[in-house]
């Protein structure tokens, strides 16, 4: 079980509307003569404004991922999601922490009871932007003339916006293999911009502040700013909450660190049934174009390839020596061919695990 709700919680924010428009507000009392500041009616709308809500939320899924699906002979049972990644089964729009608070206990019901992950958008959507998006999908459906469900309007809109301007957040996704390396990808990730102008920036005030020494001030500033990048478990690794930074630096450092370090391309995905009768290894994205290579490595087994973008090899049970040196067999083919460990996916507006029984 994953529960993430109080670090989530922790992260999330509810503006007023006097604090998301205040530069316009200010501007409108600034032109305001001083007899109509004074009006009654006046004073209470803006009163007001400092309480009123400004309408953001955060969009919240609950979603049963194709990996959770339970497997027949080595295949996932397609009752389930046939070829879709992942079915929604109840979203949810929450405009402050009472409402989170609130759904709480129905969100972990659902998800005990239909198996089911629950994942929340850190980048805030508003009313009025998913209103928006839902009246462009409605509109596209009617010019083309192809109607889909209205219940996957509201899904689709709040999929697609995003009102978090400056507090924008990306995640950089960490599966079981990149946790090792966590602490040196966020080293490598601050050696791109903005992160190094922003520990630069720092590092300065505080030497001109507290009369540090360069090497020290730039050591708070990095710690300081590590503090606030969040990192979120999941189920099988981590997320890293991150600010948007320069994706195509990060992959170049990337690259060199695992030439530098002899990272290679781990073993594919790999599984074992209930009864451990056989182990399945499932192939996809970088593996596709190598699997006759990883397959010259494996013992008799079968081969499943049900679309372009998925290859299983099935077999008798491994035991951990088998995988163990499986796993240096291939190491070494990798090494000798230089496949290197490719880059983590970083996404710009995925969502990040809330709850996962």
């Amino acid at each position: 079980m994953v529960d993430n709700f109080d670090l989530i919680r922790s992260l999330l924010t509810f503006d007023s509307m006097k604090q998301k428009y205040s530069e316009a507000i200010g501007l409108i009392q600034e032109a305001l003569p001083d007899n109509v500041k004074e009006n009654k009616a006046v004073r209470s709308f803006f009163n007001s404004i400092e309480r009123e809500p400004a309408n953001d939320c955060y969009y919240v899924q609950l979603l049963r991922r194709q990996s959770d699906d339970p497997h027949t002979d080595g295949q996932a049972d397609p009752r389930y999601h046939g070829n879709m990644h992942s079915r929604s089964i109840k979203d949810y729009l929450i405009p402050s922490l009472e409402a989170f608070d609130k759904a709480k206990p129905d969100i972990i019901d659902m998800c005990n009871m239909f198996n089911v992950r629950a994942y929340i958008r850190l980048n805030k959507r508003s009313y009025k932007s998913v209103d928006m998006a839902m009246l462009k999908g409605i509109v596209d459906q009617m010019s083309s003339g192809t109607f889909g469900s209205p219940y996957n309007l509201v899904a689709s809109a709040a999929g697609q916006v995003c009102d978090a301007g400056k507090d924008k957040t990306w995640i950089v996704d960490l599966d079981a293999e990149y946790v090792p390396y966590q602490d040196d990808m966020i080293k490598l990730m601050f050696e791109c911009e903005p992160y190094v102008r922003r520990i630069q920036e720092l590092s300065k005030v505080y030497v001109n502040s507290s009369y540090r020494a360069p090497e020290e001030a730039f050591n708070i500033a990095y710690q300081n700013v590590k503090a606030l990048t969040p990192i979120v478990p999941t189920k099988h690794g981590k997320h890293i909450i991150a600010k948007p930074f320069n994706v195509q630096t990060f992959g170049e450092k990337w690259s060199q660190y695992c030439q530098d370090n002899g990272i290679t391309l781990p073993l594919p995905r790999m599984f074992n049934d209930p009864d451990y009768k056989y182990t399945v290894f499932e192939l996809t994205d970088v593996y596709l174009p190598i699997s006759k290579e990883f397959e010259q490595f494996l013992p008799e087994h079968e081969t499943y390839q049900k679309d372009r973008n998925k290859i299983s090899f099935k077999m008798p049970i491994l035991s951990d020596w088998d995988v163990h040196m499986l796993d240096f067999y291939w190491h070494g083919h990798c090494l000798k061919n230089k496949y290197w460990m490719k880059q983590c996916d970083i996404h710009k507006d995925n969502p990040t695990l809330m709850f996962c029984p």
